[in-house]
């Protein structure tokens, strides 16, 4: 399944045209961009939480088995329907731990929360999320994201300087 790659993405792998303002583009979205691309983003980091408990993850209760959403909008202030949800994936996880970095949902909450950052990571179209979009259900009065499409699972985190 799409969410659970390890696989780190090559140079090749990138799509150049995918930025934060792309991904909140508006318009059906749908199609805009392909699972079998990588991204490179920058963003606010508005929100760090645990994920649900969600079958790629066997329905997991315990934290460090279920996903971390992070909710990246372009600036400070921003609303839900500027939300990119980018997700840290129990697997990606457990790499980052065997290479020394603490990816825990507190950690990077703790970390990130707040912050600018640039992440990379293979680009996701999560389909159960169409009808809470700005791009594919514009308006919706429950709509807490900007779009369906996510960085899922994020391959690298790094803060970026303040200027």
């Amino acid at each position: 399944m799409l969410k659970n790659r390890t696989n780190l993405p090559k140079h090749s792998d990138f799509n150049p045209k995918v930025t934060l303002e792309a991904m909140l583009k508006p318009g059906d979205d749908t199609k805009r961009w392909n699972v079998n691309d990588a991204a490179t983003i920058t963003g606010y980091v508005r929100l760090v939480k645990p994920g649900e408990a969600e079958t790629v993850n066997c329905m997991a209760k315990a934290l460090p088995s279920r996903d971390t959403h992070i909710e990246l909008v372009p600036k400070e202030g921003d609303g839900e329907r500027s939300v990119v949800v980018i997700e840290v994936s129990p697997r990606i996880r457990a790499i980052m731990q065997k290479n020394g970095e603490d990816w825990s949902t507190e950690a990077l909450e703790k970390r990130l929360k707040g912050q600018v950052i640039t992440v990379q990571g293979w680009l996701f179209f999560d389909a159960e999320h169409t009808n809470a979009a700005e791009t594919t259900h514009p308006g919706g009065a429950h709509n807490w994201r900007g779009t369906a499409w996510e960085i899922h699972p994020i391959t690298s985190i790094q803060i970026t300087p303040s200027k």
